[in-house]
């Protein structure tokens, strides 16, 4: 099997009004995901701001779905689509995170 497309960074300039570092990460299909690996990466390619990785948050969202009594859907589909869901990788562990820096906001969906 051919190897997926190497990482590209993009970084976007830092803004005045909010000082934020905005970068851009395109994974290919088996690059492993690892978002303060490319953080490191682009403080080394140079930025306008400077990186403090060793105090960097993380936010991120994420969904929970519920199963409601409606027949929008049917059955067999929903419980497929809740079950795959369920096992979704944890985003936190997905991106290599650190937990105890990483605010996670959630929303719960019925469906």
């Amino acid at each position: 099997m051919p190897a997926a497309a190497a990482t590209t960074l993009v970084i976007y300039p830092c803004r005045e009004i909010a000082p934020a570092v905005s970068p851009g990460v395109v994974y290919g299909f088996r690059d492993d995901t690892d978002i303060p690996a490319a953080l490191a990466l682009a403080a080394r390619e140079g930025l306008e701001c400077e990186l403090d990785l060793e105090g960097a948050s993380y936010f991120m969202s994420r969904v929970t779905l519920r199963r409601s009594p409606s027949r929008d859907m049917s059955g067999w589909r929903k419980a497929l689509f809740l079950a795959l869901a369920r096992n979704a990788a944890d985003p936190v562990e997905y991106f290599r995170l650190p937990y105890d820096r990483t605010v996670v906001m959630g929303r719960r969906i019925t469906i």
